[in-house]
């Protein structure tokens, strides 16, 4: 379980002026350079999570890890990426030499990094989802969208293709090899568990849903051009308790702006609709402390 903290304990995993700047909340693609080795460098939780991830796929396959027809290529391509830019241990690259099959090539990233990701490939003008691993999805089940356009994966978020969609188009057309971008995507949970797939119907937050017991989930995602045409898309989850968010001045001065300024279809999207107030309440009548 992922409980409060004490404000001296507290230690947030993830950049405050990255995910909660002090701004209104809009769409934005706001990407930064990033650094791939550092991306999938093993965490202190790696062993932790490695398990996790093999249950899962034990488990549920067909909910976590796929690959359509056109994937192979992606595949191919981001094994030769990772060897070469030395993110793979040389006991892993044995066992991918080893393997002929592209479904257990799949199989033994998905073990192997701690992130989850996603192939896209390129068809002319779009990107398709083309296969990947998503052991812990954000209330999305990421099976249903293979062989899907991203344009369309996206339709489900309101205003984001209106808004950014074009922007979004050239950016990722526009990705040269070698290049790695990173950005950030944060939700709320009831669930303090990282796997929030659909199917394990975690409970709606409402009103009433006690701040202590909410999970602050952060999306750290790389963008990664590939030499086959294609993007390798990870998706890096961190959580923490939302006390501690609210714990933190600068952090809850971030959320409180992002929530009083979302609308009503967007917190409807993201789960949070109805504990928005809530949130917003519990931030105001904390003591008002000076930002350092």
């Amino acid at each position: 379980m992922l409980g409060p903290t004490s404000a001296a304990e507290s230690e947030l995993p993830f950049d405050i002026d990255t995910v909660l700047p002090t701004r209104d909340f809009d769409h934005h693609i706001g990407a930064k350079r990033a650094n791939p080795a550092e991306y999938f460098t093993p965490t202190l939780e790696h062993d932790v999570v490695i398990t996790e991830r093999r249950q899962i796929l034990a488990e549920h396959p067909e909910r976590h890890i796929g690959m359509d027809e056109d994937a192979g290529d992606l595949l191919v391509s981001t094994i030769v990426w990772a060897k070469a830019n030395s993110i793979l241990p040389d006991d892993v690259i044995q066992k991918l030499d080893k393997e002929q099959s592209l479904q257990e090539k799949l199989a033994i990233l998905a073990c192997t990094w701690e992130p989850d990701f996603l192939l896209l490939g390129q068809n002319e003008s779009q990107f398709f989802l083309r296969g990947g691993v998503v052991c812990f999805p954000s209330n999305w089940d990421f099976t249903q969208k293979i062989n899907h356009p991203l344009e369309q994966i996206h339709q489900i978020v309101p205003r984001l293709n209106e808004c950014i969609g074009k922007n979004i188009a050239t950016f990722l057309a526009r990705m040269r090899d070698g290049i790695s971008w990173q950005r950030v995507n944060w939700g709320m949970s009831s669930s303090p568990k990282k796997n929030n797939h659909p199917a394990l119907g975690m409970p709606r937050l409402q009103a009433s849903t006690p701040l202590d017991s909410v999970s602050f989930r952060v999306e750290e995602q790389l963008l990664q051009s590939l030499p086959s045409n294609g993007l390798l898309f990870g998706i890096h989850v961190r959580r923490t308790n939302l006390r501690n968010v609210l714990n933190n001045p600068k952090a809850a001065a971030g959320l409180n702006q992002a929530l009083a300024t979302m609308n009503e279809e967007m917190a409807r999207y993201k789960g949070i609709a109805d504990i928005r107030q809530t949130i917003i309440d519990d931030i105001n009548e904390q003591p008002q402390k000076k930002l350092n």
